[in-house]
C-alpha cells in the first residue's frame, strides 16, 4: 500500500475537522432551538392520522432528541478526531521532492560522489546530481538501487547508510551497553543512537511523540531497557 503524501494528509485533516465540527454544531443548534419548532404542514394520506398527530404534538421533543443524539456523536467524534489528528500529524510521510535528481536537468544542488556505508566496508561511490545540498540525517532513495538511505556524512563526498543497517548497528551498540544502561534506565524506553541515550521515558508513545518531530520523523532506534 502506498504511503500518503503530505498534501493527502492535510486534505484528510481538513475533512476530519469539518465533519466533526459540523456534526457537533448541528446537534447543539437542534437541541437548543427545539422549543421553537412547530410543524406547519397538514396531515395527508398515506401518512396515518394517529402518527401524524403524534408528530405534531411532540415535534419539539423529537427535534431536541435528534439534536441530543447528534451532539453526542459530535462529542465522540471530537475525541476520535483528536487521536486521528495526532496519528496523521506524526505519520512519517516521505518528502514530496527527492533530493537526488535521477534525471539531471541542472546542477543547482551540486554534483557529489555518493558512497554507501555497509558497516564493515564503504562501497565505491558514483556521481549523483543533487537538486539541493543534503543535510545530515536526511533520508532519500538511491535512484540506481531504489534503496532508502540516510545521509551520515558530508565531507566533500556524501556518505549514506541503509536504514536496515542503521537499525542493526544501533541494536548491536545497544546490546553492548545494556549492562550499564540497566543501572540508570531500567524499565524505561530509550531513544538510543551511536552509543548514547538521547531521550528516555517510561511511556513509549510519549517518547515517540516528543522525539520524532525533533528528528524530522526519520527512522530512529527506540528500545525498552530490560
Amino acid at each position: 500500500m502506498n504511503k500518503p503524501t503530505k498534501s493527502q494528509i492535510i486534505f484528510h485533516q481538513i475533512m476530519l475537522v469539518s465533519i466533526t465540527v459540523g456534526t457537533l454544531l448541528a446537534g447543539i443548534l437542534m437541541f437548543f432551538v427545539g422549543d421553537t419548532v412547530a410543524p406547519t404542514y397538514k396531515c395527508a394520506r398515506p401518512i396515518p392520522l394517529n402518527l401524524c398527530n403524534w408528530v405534531h404534538n411532540h415535534a419539539s421533543a423529537i427535534f431536541k432528541t435528534l439534536g441530543a443524539i447528534s451532539m453526542t456523536f459530535g462529542l465522540i467524534a471530537v475525541v476520535e478526531a483528536y487521536f486521528f489528528w495526532q496519528a496523521m500529524t506524526h505519520y512519517p510521510y516521505p518528502s514530496a521532492e527527492p533530493i537526488i535528481d535521477s534525471k539531471p536537468k541542472n546542477e543547482i544542488g551540486g554534483e557529489y560522489f555518493v558512497r554507501i556505508n555497509r558497516g564493515d566496508y564503504i562501497e565505491p561511490g558514483e556521481k549523483v546530481v543533487f537538486k539541493r545540498k543534503p543535510t545530515l540525517g536526511e533520508q532519500t532513495i538511491l535512484p540506481s538501487t531504489g534503496e532508502r538511505v540516510e545521509v551520515c556524512s558530508i565531507n566533500g563526498n556524501i556518505v549514506v547508510k541503509p536504514i536496515s543497517n542503521y537499525l542493526l548497528l544501533q541494536g548491536e551498540l545497544f546490546n553492548r551497553q545494556l549492562p550499564e544502561l540497566l543501572s540508570k534506565y531500567k524499565g524505561m524506553y530509550v531513544f538510543f543512537e551511536d552509543g548514547q541515550v538521547k531521550d528516555s521515558d517510561f511511556d513509549e508513545i510519549a517518547l515517540m511523540h516528543r522525539v520524532l518531530p525533533k528528528e524530522g520523523f526519520r527512522v530512529i532506534f527506540v528500545e525498552k531497557v530490560v
